[in-house]
């Protein structure tokens, strides 16, 4: 007798209609971009664009190309980075993998299909069975899946948005460190012309026997250590410009980046305070991804202790015909045997994962809190070394320097004396450069913060107690 057997998924017109919606479901990875960039815009100010070959592109070529052209302000360097940086744009990717990640949550696995044939010993027709399984139980679990699916796609925008912030605080810092850099090479260039001519003075006196070797040999001293701090000025110099050039996604073989001559004086606003911190607290992204983690480690965990060892049930319909033409109906179905597991491990391991995630939370909030203060204090602290410096060190030095000439005309010094005040004025101006240089790094570190980021890797050697207590204890 010739048999043909079918087995059919379970709630076959129900599957059919189920597998008929979502079989022309489409994936837009831009869909949920525009969430990223408001927020980076109301956190930052500033606006990002995500390249995919579109003809907004073209745009956003042209505005970075329209922010290069001139002097490079710190913002406009901010924007060209958060428009153009390369490793920012393979992030903006992560929201569209969690997009379509997101989308394939919504989907049914596909039905299995099984087919045997069997040959009887004794010669005669061979009977073939067909059939179809239906993982049943995940008809139940796609709207657990699509929430879990939508926590996971609402972390990548956070974490994108994290690194936005992140691009901008190290622009920011390429910035300040070009600037000053440029700066701190226009006071070397001044010490080493002083010190040159204070060694070309000595030896002409020398010639004339007006002074020692001795004093010749001091001065020509100073002027190979001016020189030598005047090329390592030149090579900090070039070294921040391909710093920043780096940050920016700008190639310095094609562009030339222009940037103002002088740091920015204290700004007369202060940046924060209390409440603004605590705010900064309330919206930290980090914080955020943890508290994503603990949802979606909850929902794991629901979902991990109803279904225990029921998990890979499968139901379906069987239907066969024999050769009479006589059918038969009945249900399929595939049960796994609790032999060697009822589920518990898998419960075990999700409330662990759980009360583990809690305590890291506790943590990174402790960090976060820790973080703030010690920001606010960077900038109060760099703010009162600049201010110490313009109000007592700098004008003392030029005070020394213009006494020191009436004295070198009233022929009571020599022109070594004045030289050496001269330079001693030009080495404390080279002091509030770089206290003031300080100043923007710390405020930049404090933006961040403020806009709900943490510190950038440039973070000073001063701040390593951030390091040996992580905030977070994540990657």
């Amino acid at each position: 007798m010739k048999r043909i057997s079918h087995a059919v998924g379970g709630v076959a017109v129900t599957g059919v209609l189920l597998i008929g919606a979502v079989g022309c479901t489409s994936v837009d990875p831009r869909k949920t971009f525009p969430a990223v960039a408001k927020d980076v815009k109301s956190r930052t100010g500033y606006r990002v664009a995500w390249a995919t070959g579109t003809a907004e592109d073209a745009a956003v070529r042209a505005e970075v190309l329209r922010l290069l052209e001139g002097e490079l302000s710190a913002p406009a360097a901010v924007q060209v980075a958060l428009l153009n940086n390369p490793r920012l744009q393979a992030a903006y990717e992560d929201v569209g993998i969690a997009q379509a990640e997101l989308v394939q949550a919504g989907l049914l696995k596909n039905p299995l299909l099984n087919a045997s044939a069997r040959f009887p010993t004794g010669g005669g027709t061979a009977t073939v069975d067909v059939g179809v399984m239906f993982d049943f139980l995940q008809l139940l679990y796609i709207p657990m899946r699509k929430r879990l699916a939508a926590g996971e796609l609402e972390v990548a925008q956070l974490a994108v948005t994290q690194k936005v912030l992140q691009t901008a605080d190290q622009t920011r810092q390429a910035w300040v460190r070009l600037v000053s850099a440029k700066q701190n090479l226009e006071l070397h260039q001044s010490i080493a012309a002083a010190t040159a001519a204070s060694a070309d003075l000595a030896g002409r006196m020398r010639q004339a026997g007006n002074t020692t070797e001795l004093e010749l040999a001091r001065q020509e001293a100073f002027g190979e250590r001016a020189r030598l701090g005047l090329m390592a000025a030149e090579e900090e110099a070039a070294v921040a410009q391909e710093g920043l050039a780096l940050v920016m996604g700008v190639d310095l073989d094609r562009t030339t980046l222009v940037v103002p001559a002088r740091l920015p004086d204290l700004p007369v606003d202060a940046l924060g305070g209390a409440d603004a911190r605590k705010a900064a607290i309330a919206k930290n992204i980090e914080l955020a991804i943890l508290r994503n983690q603990l949802e979606r480690l909850s929902r794991e965990l629901g979902l991990t202790r109803p279904a225990g060892w029921l998990s890979d049930l499968e139901l379906g319909v069987a239907f066969e015909r024999d050769d009479a033409g006589v059918a038969s109906v009945g249900p399929a179905v595939a049960v796994p045997l609790p032999l060697f597991s009822q589920g518990q491990p898998a419960v075990s391991i999700a409330e662990s994962k759980l009360r583990q995630a809690t305590k890291i939370y506790l943590g990174a909030a402790n960090g976060v809190a820790a973080q703030s203060r010690l920001a606010a204090r960077d900038v109060a602290a760099s703010e009162a070394r600049v201010e110490r410096l313009r109000t007592t060190l700098v004008p003392l030095q030029r005070r020394i320097t213009a006494a020191s000439q009436l004295e070198y005309n009233g022929m009571l010094i020599g022109s070594f004396e004045l030289l050496s005040a001269k330079q001693q004025e030009i080495e404390a101006g080279g002091m509030y450069v770089s206290a003031l240089a300080d100043y923007w790094l710390a405020r930049s570190r404090l933006e961040t913060v403020l806009a709900g980021g943490g510190f950038s890797s440039g973070m000073s050697s001063s701040r390593n107690l951030m390091q040996a207590q992580p905030a977070g204890g994540h990657e």
